[in-house]
C-alpha cells in the first residue's frame, strides 16, 4: 500500500512521523488474527508492505474482506465459510452433524466394539466415552455428534452424510483383499 499517492498516481505526501507509524501499526494489530505489515518511508510517501498470509480470513472491525484487483469486496458468509474450507482451518471430521440423534442414530454395538478394542470395560457412559473422543460435544442443552463419530458410530452413516463414503482395505498377498464399507456387508475381491 502507498499512502500519500492519488488513484491516478499523482504524489500529493503525508507527514510520515510516529504518530502515522503507530496508527498503522495499531490498525493491523487489531485485525483477528493480526496482520504483520512492514513500514517503510521514501520521502512524503509511506509504503505498507503486508505479505501474502497463510492465516486467511482475517477480520477487521467493519467485517472480513477480500482484495479483488484494485478494490476491497466485503465478504459474505458463504465466501467466508468456503474460505475457511479452503484454507483447511474448517475441517470436515470437526463439523457438526446437526442431523445426527444420539438416541436413534448411535450403534451401540459400535461403541462397545470400539470399548473392547481399546481394551476399556463396556460399561462406561456412552456420552463421557465420546466426548473424551472429541466426537460429542454439548451445545445449548443438547448432545452434538461431529461427522467422524457419525462415521464411526452411527447406524447407518450414508444416511447422514452421503457424501462421505469410507472404504477401508485389508491386503492378504498380492492377490486378495477384503473392502470393508461403512455401513455395508463386506466383499471380498
Amino acid at each position: 500500500l502507498l499512502l500519500g499517492i492519488t488513484d491516478d498516481g499523482h504524489i500529493i505526501g503525508l507527514q510520515v512521523d510516529n504518530r502515522l507509524r503507530s496508527q498503522i501499526q495499531d490498525t493491523a494489530r487489531n485485525c483477528d488474527p493480526p496482520l504483520p505489515v512492514e513500514l517503510s518511508a521514501v520521502g512524503e510517501v509511506m509504503v505498507v508492505a503486508v505479505p501474502e498470509s497463510d492465516d486467511r480470513p482475517h477480520a477487521c472491525s467493519d467485517g472480513f474482506f477480500m482484495r479483488i484487483g484494485a478494490n476491497s469486496q466485503k465478504l459474505n458468509r458463504d465466501e467466508i465459510f468456503a474460505m475457511g474450507l479452503h484454507s483447511g482451518r474448517l475441517r470436515f471430521d470437526e463439523q457438526i452433524c446437526d442431523r445426527f440423534d444420539p438416541v436413534s442414530d448411535l450403534d451401540g454395538a459400535k461403541v462397545d466394539d470400539y470399548l473392547d478394542l481399546a481394551g476399556l470395560p463396556t460399561g462406561l457412559p456412552v456420552d463421557e466415552v465420546m466426548a473424551n473422543l472429541d466426537v460429542l460435544n454439548e451445545e445449548d442443552g443438547k448432545l452434538k455428534m461431529s461427522n467422524a463419530g457419525v462415521l464411526a458410530f452411527a447406524k447407518k452413516p450414508e444416511r447422514l452424510l452421503k457424501s462421505a463414503p469410507v472404504v477401508c482395505a485389508v491386503y492378504q498377498g498380492h492377490d486378495k483383499a477384503t473392502i470393508f464399507w461403512i455401513g455395508r456387508s463386506s466383499a471380498r475381491a
